[in-house]
C-alpha cells in the first residue's frame, strides 16, 4: 500500500462533510463490518453503497464483544468473525472502498487497535487511504493516530468524554 499524506485523507472527509453542510443536508454514511457476510461480498456491498450515493463509508472492525452497538451489529460482527475477519481484512476493505474516492473511516473499539499495534495500525490505515477512526474516546489515541490519518475528525460531540474537553482537546475543531 502507498501512504497518502495525512492532510489528504483528513481533508477528503472534511470536504465531504463541508459539502453536505453547504447543501443544507446531513451526510449519508454507510456502515458494514469488514467480511460481512464474507470478505468479497462485504466489499461488493460497500461498493454498492458508494454507487448508491453515500457521502462516506464506515468499515467496522469486527470485535468479539461489541456490547455497546446493539444486537444487530453484534450479530454482524459474529458472522464476520466466523468468516475469518482479521485486521488485515479490515485494512484491505478500507483500501478497496477508499479507491472509489469516497472517504472511508474505521469504526472500532480500542482493544483491536492496541493489539495490532497503535503506530502500525495508524500507519497501515493511512496507507490504505483511510480517513480516520470512529468510536475511540481516548485523547492520546486520537492524537497519535491523527499524525497518520486524521482519525478523530468524525467523532460525534456526544461521544467525546468531558475529560477531553476539560483538557482543551476539541476533536471537532478545524485544523
Amino acid at each position: 500500500m502507498t501512504a497518502l499524506p495525512a492532510t489528504f485523507a483528513r481533508s477528503k472527509l472534511n470536504e465531504a462533510l463541508a459539502r453536505c453542510k453547504a447543501e443544507g443536508r446531513a451526510a449519508l454514511m454507510g456502515y458494514l463490518p469488514a467480511c460481512f457476510p464474507t470478505p468479497d461480498r462485504g466489499i461488493a456491498v460497500l461498493h454498492a453503497l458508494v454507487e448508491g450515493g453515500v457521502d462516506a463509508i464506515e468499515v467496522g472492525l469486527p470485535y468479539s464483544d461489541p456490547v455497546l452497538e446493539g444486537p444487530t451489529i453484534a450479530r454482524s460482527h459474529d458472522i464476520a468473525l466466523r468468516a475469518g475477519s482479521t485486521t488485515a481484512h479490515v485494512l484491505r476493505t478500507v483500501q478497496a472502498v477508499a479507491a472509489t474516492g469516497v472517504p472511508t473511516v474505521v469504526m472500532t473499539y480500542w482493544n483491536p487497535v492496541e493489539r495490532y499495534g497503535v503506530e502500525r495500525f495508524a500507519g497501515d490505515l493511512a496507507a490504505a487511504g483511510g480517513c480516520g477512526l470512529k468510536n475511540l474516546a481516548n485523547g492520546a489515541t486520537c492524537g497519535l493516530a491523527a499524525r497518520h490519518a486524521g482519525p478523530c475528525d468524525f467523532m460525534a460531540p456526544q461521544a467525546v468524554p468531558a475529560a477531553l474537553l476539560d483538557k482543551g482537546i476539541d476533536l471537532n475543531a478545524p485544523d
